[in-house]
């Protein structure tokens, strides 16, 4: 079987290429002669690191894009979305990624192909435009799982059929951490890894705000520090969106360059060993949170974007969680000394880890069939 995958690979953030990874391992296992590419912004990366075909996720010029990518479903049996936030209409580029996704889903049905979606997440559609357009997607697939409630209720909302949609989790829920594992008792160190973006300049260009989240960071930070916390960074996206790693180094310029920064790109197997080191986690990313999680250490969120706040309620850990647009130091700081108290809920995670198989064993069943539902 031919499989094209669909994401948003090779933009150098982890999440992305963690769900990549274990998709990839999941479709060999089960399908040991399949033929697996993916779309990615950088193909040669990805080619390398995952060990499959990749083609661009967008060429020179719209048209081309379009035309390109027709041929590429025309030359695979399957079309697999592969976790994420993709049906969204958020940020500065709206529904344009969606309009890219009905062209694909389009194609793949005139052409007798099967569609599927694992893993997503759908939400913020602030639009008529891109609500439209996610109903379409989701309606032509053969399958769709969902990694939280809210993005189950969302796309009911807005018209999805409930025979359609699943409800799943994470891809990285499935066959992570250690399932069973007893309740982690609260966190008794100060080790604390943080994981921060500037979001109000990259995602509004609004420096006047960003300047004044900064602020409310820096003050947390030496609250922290004051109460004999050992801060570490940990960048899960490089500098093509979001620019952990140059905030990382923005921020620790105040602190005299002396908070240490973890990298994913210096290597997944370091960065995973130095967060399960951590005893606390603070962040915005939302697979900085999941990854934690799954290391048995208790989590703080600052809600960005709704996938923040659905992640940190379905792990029981919602009273934890700060809504970026009312930080401030303060508030931040009880939210981290409530995590540290209240630990992680291994009954929940265990609960994830189940719904994770969701989206697996539907994949099983198009691939026994052959891709015929």
């Amino acid at each position: 079987m031919r499989i094209l995958l669909v994401g948003y690979y090779g933009f150098n953030n982890a999440g992305d290429e963690l769900m990549l990874a274990a998709l990839v391992r999941e479709l060999r296992e089960r399908s040991g002669d399949a033929a697996i590419t993916a779309f990615s912004n950088s193909p040669a990366a990805t080619a390398a690191r995952h060990g499959i075909g990749a083609i661009p996720f967008v060429h020179r010029g719209l048209l081309r894009t379009y035309l390109r990518h027709l041929a590429a479903v025309a030359r695979h049996d399957l079309l697999l979305f592969g976790g994420g936030t993709f049906l969204q209409d958020y940020g500065t580029q709206r529904w344009y990624s969606l309009v890219l996704f009905v062209v694909l889903v389009l194609a793949a049905r005139l052409s007798g192909r099967r569609v599927l979606i694992l893993g997503a997440g759908a939400g913020p559609l602030e639009t008529t435009m891109g609500r439209r357009l996610a109903r379409l997607i989701v309606g032509l697939s053969h399958g769709t799982v969902l990694r939280d409630r809210d993005s189950l209720t969302l796309l009911r909302e807005i018209g999805c059929r409930g025979e359609q949609l699943a409800l799943g989790a994470d891809l990285l829920f499935h066959r992570g951490g250690v399932a069973g594992s007893p309740a982690r008792r609260p966190a008794t160190g100060k080790r604390l890894g943080l994981s921060l973006f500037p979001f109000f300049r990259y995602v509004h260009g609004d420096d006047v705000r960003d300047a004044a989240f900064t602020a409310e960071v820096v003050r947390l930070l030496e609250r922290l520090e004051g109460e004999g916390y050992a801060i570490t960074f940990f960048c899960l996206q490089e500098e093509l969106a979001g620019g952990d790693n140059r905030y990382a180094v923005e921020l620790n310029r105040r602190f005299g360059g002396r908070l240490p920064v973890v990298t994913f790109a210096a290597g997944e197997e370091a960065f995973r060993d130095a967060l399960a080191a951590m005893d606390l986690a603070v962040g915005m990313r939302y697979h900085f949170l999941v990854l934690a999680l799954l290391a048995g250490v208790p989590v703080a969120g600052i809600a960005y974007n709704p996938k923040v706040a659905s992640i940190m309620v379905e792990l029981g850990r919602g009273d934890c969680c700060l809504d970026i647009h009312r930080f401030d130091a303060d508030t931040m700081f009880a939210l981290v000394e409530l995590a540290a108290a209240r630990g992680v809920d291994m009954q929940r995670l265990d609960e994830m880890r189940e719904r994770a198989a969701v989206n697996y064993a539907l994949l099983e069943r198009f691939l026994e069939t052959g891709g015929r539902s």
